[in-house]
């Protein structure tokens, strides 16, 4: 970030910056990638941006060129629901890069230790809708990654969780309630299930990660930010990724109706009645693909700051309370 200089801000944004001060972000943990906000001083455009570089040390080319080719060939379709890139570039010798992105600090982040509320679910459900809705079946599925299983994944994954999860409950970190010990024995079997389910189905773009950290919500305004993992895939995954960043009183009651407000959008676009229930009674499998993935990951992934544990503690409550409560739902909800 040492490199970002009110010369180089003049020179990609086409307008002459003066000077710049640290800003704030909005957002939470940036574990993949370095951010920063700059306030500028201008004769015109944006007060403020911000900046995401390549992590130092980190090798995960393919999340990084997928987030630049999604603001290169996908952003300008989803509107306001994304943040404005103002300026985008990068070296495929070194794997470095640079996206200078609209400064939506003044939005307010998804509530990462609450989780959301049922009128932000609402909200969120909506963007979802839209943005489903308007890329269901785009022709541009077929150039982009998508999530499909084999049976060898599958088991690949059966086999890590097996390993991992002993360790997650020797370290005593996260509190582990009765209900999913007695959940657990059956994951083996279900999760083939679930990721045969999770490849079937009419492909849209996805996000891949909607957790609160990637949220902003600005008045009306829903923003998704960080894009390295967009895909064309099985809606089932955003929507299962929407229900366990809802405060866990929200997902008790109400996460049949954050899903209807989700078919209400979607279907608006045109898409077919039964494409859009394949997907919602797909959204109890993703759930258990999430929570087999995250709970095998906590278990080596060591947080560099009491406030990243704190994070991590929530997402565990939230993520165990999603799984006891759509445990084993299948749903088809009617137009």
């Amino acid at each position: 970030m040492e490199d970002i200089s009110p010369k180089w801000l003049s020179e990609v944004l086409g307008l002459s910056v003066h000077s710049l001060q640290p800003g704030k972000l909005a957002g939470g943990i940036a574990i993949t990638s370095e951010l920063a906000a700059f306030n500028l001083e201008s004769t015109a455009g944006p007060l403020s941006v911000v900046v995401k570089l390549r992590r130092p040390g980190w090798k995960m080319d393919a999340l990084y060129t997928r987030e630049i080719r999604f603001y290169k060939e996908l952003a300008s379709d989803l509107g306001d629901l994304v943040p404005t890139c103002h300026h985008i570039d990068s070296n495929d010798e070194t794997g470095d890069f640079v996206i200078v992105l609209e400064d939506l600090s003044a939005a307010d982040p998804g509530h990462e230790l609450e989780g959301l509320t049922l009128k932000q679910g609402m909200a969120v459900a909506n963007a979802l809708g839209t943005y489903h809705g308007k890329m269901w079946r785009d022709e541009r599925a077929a150039q982009w990654p998508h999530k499909t299983f084999t049976q060898e994944d599958g088991q690949r994954i059966n086999e890590r969780f097996a390993k991992q999860w002993p360790l997650l409950v020797n370290q005593g970190k996260y509190e582990i309630p009765a209900g999913l010990f007695e959940i657990v024995p059956h994951i083996a079997k279900r999760l083939p299930i679930a990721l045969q389910k999770m490849s079937q189905g009419a492909r849209t773009l996805i996000h891949s990660d909607v957790h609160a950290e990637n949220l902003l919500l600005d008045d009306e305004r829903v923003i998704f930010i960080d894009w390295q993992n967009a895909a064309f895939a099985n809606a089932s995954v955003d929507l299962a990724g929407l229900i366990l960043c809802c405060d866990s009183a929200v997902q008790e009651s109400h996460w049949r109706k954050i899903l209807t407000s989700w078919q209400e959008r979607v279907l608006a676009y045109g898409v077919e009645l039964s494409e859009v229930n394949s997907a919602i009674n797909t959204v109890p499998q993703a759930i258990v693909w999430s929570f087999v993935g995250v709970s095998s990951w906590l278990a080596t992934f060591e947080a560099e700051k009491l406030r990243d544990a704190h994070t991590l503690q929530c997402h565990w409550r939230r993520l165990v309370s999603g799984l006891l409560t759509t445990w084993p739902h299948d749903l088809t909800i009617s137009s």
